[in-house]
C-alpha cells in the first residue's frame, strides 16, 4: 500500500491547477482518443463526456483511460443499467464540485457497475452515495473524501468490493457508513488489503467478508436494522486478519454475528445482552487454536475444549532438505531441522524426533570377585554419527572417561579449552569402524569397593571455531551434582537385587 494521501483541500486544489497548467494547449488533443478497447481521456470535458456517454449507451461500453490528472466537475449519476470501468492509469481524478449533496458517483440501478482502478481520486464531498442499488469495484486506489467516502440515502443494496485501496477522510467522519439499508436488501461487502479511516459494516449480506486490512483512527462498527440471513438465520460476518486498534470494536445488533480470525482488537463492546461476537485463532505449527464468546458481555469466556480440538500443528520438515540435526540427549532420538513444510518458517525442528539416537547405552555389568572389575558400555551409531556430521557441517568425536569424585571436585571432565582436567582419565574412540566400545576398571581391593566414580562416554562436537561436550552416564546426576558417581559396590548390589 502507498502511503496515504493526506493533505488539505487548499493545497490539493492549488496542486491540480499547476499540474494542469503544465501541459501545453497544443499538447492536450481535442478530442479523447478511442482505439479497441479504450477511450483515452485528458480533460474534463473529454472525462464527462465519455463516462456519461457509457452510461447512457450513446458510447460503446469500453474502459476510460485517464491521460492526465483531471480535475473535473462530473457527478456522475448512475441510473442506468452500465458497466463503466475507469482505468486511473496512476493519475489524479479531482471533484472538486458538489452538486445538491450528489457522490461524484451517485449509485441508483442495481445493474449499475463502476470498476476503477490504479490510482487516486479526491472528493470535496462523498465519493460514492448509494441512493437505493448499485455495484462499486475498486483496486490499487488511494482516495481523500470531505465526508464519508461511501454513504446513502434512503437505502442501500449491492455490492462494495475494495482491494488493497487506502480511504482517508477529511473530516470527522467514517471512511464507509451504509446505515439502514431501508429494507431494501443490504450489502455484499469485500475488502482485501485495505487501510481504512473507520468502518462501519451496516446491513451486510450473506458472505460479506474483511481481510488483511487496518481500520485506523475510527472505530469498527457493526449494525443491522433488517434480517439479512438467509433461511432465517442470522448474518455471519468474516473478519480475518484485521487490525482494529485504535478503538473499540462495538456490535448493535443480534441479527449479525461477526467472527473474527487472527485479528487485533483494541476492545469489544455490545450493546446488549441479546448480542454475540467470537475471536478465533487459528491452529499454527506451534499453537493450538483459540475461541474467546463474547456472549452479551463486554467481557469474554474461553472454550477450553476448543483448544483440545484443535491441537498445534507441529513443523514438519523434507529430511533430504534438513540443515541441521538437533539433540536434547545423544542418547535419545534427534530432530530434524529446516524450512517447515508447512508454514515455510525457516530453522524450525521438526514436531517428532525422526533422526536416530547417536549413541545407545549398554549399562553396566560386574563380576562380584572383583577382580572381573565393572563395565559402562556403548553402541556408537556409525551411520547416524555420519549423517549429522554431513547435515551440521561439524565433527564428532567420541570416547570413554572416568574420574575419581574426591579428585574431579566440581571441575568439568574437559575445561573450556579442551584441557582434560586432572584426575580423569579418557580414552578417545579412533576406529570409527568399530560400533561397541566401553570402559572397565577392575583390581579393586576391599578398601576401594565404596569410592565414587564418574564413568560414561563424551562425545565433542566442532564447527571449527567451538566446541561442545556432552556426557553420557547410565543415571542423571545427583542434585547439585555435574555428574553421576557410582561405587563397585553400588553396581554389584543393584546386579544382586535384580537378580
Amino acid at each position: 500500500m502507498k502511503k496515504l494521501f493526506l493533505i488539505i483541500t487548499a493545497v490539493l486544489i492549488l496542486t491540480f491547477i499547476f499540474s494542469l497548467c503544465v501541459f501545453a494547449s497544443d499538447t492536450v488533443p481535442g478530442s479523447y482518443i478511442e482505439d479497441e478497447y479504450s477511450y483515452t481521456v485528458y480533460t474534463a470535458e473529454q472525462y464527462d463526456t465519455v463516462t456519461t456517454g457509457i452510461r447512457d449507451g450513446i458510447l460503446t461500453n469500453k474502459t476510460v483511460v485517464l491521460g492526465s490528472d483531471i480535475n473535473c466537475k462530473t457527478d456522475l449519476v448512475m441510473n442506468t443499467a452500465c458497466d463503466i470501468t475507469i482505468d486511473l492509469n496512476g493519475k489524479f481524478l479531482n471533484n472538486k464540485h458538489c452538486v445538491n449533496k450528489s457522490g461524484d458517483f451517485d449509485m441508483q440501478n442495481e445493474n449499475a457497475v463502476i470498476r476503477i482502478r490504479n490510482g487516486r481520486m479526491y472528493s470535496s464531498f462523498c465519493m460514492f452515495i448509494f441512493r437505493n442499488a448499485g455495484q462499486i469495484y475498486l483496486e490499487n486506489v488511494e482516495m481523500v473524501s470531505n465526508e464519508e467516502c461511501f454513504y446513502q440515502y434512503g437505502g442501500h443494496s449491492g455490492v462494495l468490493s475494495l482491494k488493497n485501496c487506502s480511504v482517508d477522510v477529511v473530516g470527522n467522519y467514517s471512511a464507509i457508513y451504509l446505515g439502514n439499508c431501508g429494507n431494501r436488501g443490504g450489502m455484499l461487502y469485500e475488502i482485501d488489503g485495505c487501510m481504512l479511516d473507520g468502518l462501519c459494516i451496516h446491513c451486510a449480506r450473506p458472505g460479506s467478508y474483511i481481510k488483511d486490512t487496518t481500520v485506523y483512527d475510527r472505530r469498527l462498527h457493526v449494525d443491522c436494522w433488517q434480517a439479512h440471513g438467509e433461511n432465517g438465520s442470522d448474518v455471519t460476518v468474516i473478519f480475518t486478519n484485521v487490525s482494529a486498534m485504535a478503538g473499540t470494536v462495538e456490535l448493535n445488533d443480534g441479527r449479525i454475528n461477526p467472527e473474527f480470525y487472527d485479528c487485533q482488537l483494541g476492545g469489544v463492546h455490545l450493546t446488549g445482552t441479546d448480542k454475540y461476537l467470537v475471536v478465533y485463532t487459528t491452529v499454527t505449527c506451534e499453537k493450538a487454536g483459540t475461541k474467546l464468546e463474547y456472549k452479551g458481555s463486554d467481557t469474554p469466556t474461553v472454550d477450553e475444549q476448543y483448544s483440545i480440538d484443535n491441537p498445534k500443528l507441529g513443523h514438519i520438515i523434507d529430511i533430504s532438505g534438513a540443515s541441521d540435526i538437533q539433540y536434547d540427549s545423544l542418547l535419545d532420538v534427534g530432530y530434524y531441522a529446516g524450512v517447515c513444510q508447512r508454514c515455510g518458517e525457516e530453522n524450525k525442528r521438526e514436531s517428532s524426533p525422526s533422526a536416530e539416537a547417536l549413541f545407545t547405552l549398554l549399562g553396566y555389568s560386574s563380576s562380584e570377585n572383583g577382580a572381573g572389575g565393572i563395565t559402562v558400555g556403548f553402541l556408537s551409531n556409525i551411520s547416524a554419527v555420519g549423517e549429522y556430521e554431513t547435515v551440521t557441517g561439524k565433527t564428532v568425536k567420541y570416547g570413554i572417561f572416568i574420574a575419581a569424585k574426591n579428585l574431579i571436585g566440581d571441575n568439568s571432565i574437559f575445561s573450556d579449552n579442551g584441557a582434560l582436567t586432572k584426575g580423569v582419565i579418557n580414552a578417545e574412540v579412533i576406529n570409527r569402524g568399530i560400533s561397541v566400545f566401553e570402559l572397565k576398571v577392575s583390581g579393586f581391593k576391599e578398601n576401594q569397593r565404596d569410592i565414587k566414580l564418574a564413568m560414561g562416554a563424551y562425545a565433542s562436537i566442532s564447527d571449527g571455531e567451538i566446541t561442545e561436550y556432552s556426557y553420557m552416564q547410565n543415571d542423571a546426576p545427583d542434585e547439585n551434582e555435574k555428574y553421576s558417581f557410582i561405587s563397585y559396590n553400588d553396581i554389584v548390589n543393584s546386579a544382586s537385587r535384580e537378580n
